[in-house]
């Protein structure tokens, strides 16, 4: 089943509630409107805790896809899980 449109959101700009400005990690984004509700009931589904689905709506924040990847990128830890062999180490 498709989901709603993915809205268009500048760079340096986020969807979520409030207004101002909104700090992720060191970076700071300018609040540019809310998500629409459409979007918000897409998401909730997905959420198995109740109580985050509960929060959603509030906590919800929608940002442009390149400033995305830079949190995938550098704001993820990383967990490196090398095994080294008995024999050949």
């Amino acid at each position: 089943m498709p989901g709603p449109d993915a809205p268009a959101v500048e760079k340096g700009d986020v969807l979520a509630v409030g207004e101002g400005s909104l700090f992720l990690e060191e970076r700071q984004f300018q609040v540019a409107g809310e998500p629409s509700a459409t979007i918000v009931e897409a998401v909730r589904p997905l959420l198995f805790h109740a109580a985050v689905a509960a929060r959603i709506e509030a906590q919800l924040a929608i940002l442009n896809d390149d400033d995305l990847a830079w949190f995938a990128r550098y704001g993820l830890s990383i967990q490196a899980r090398n095994v080294l062999d008995d024999k050949t180490k």
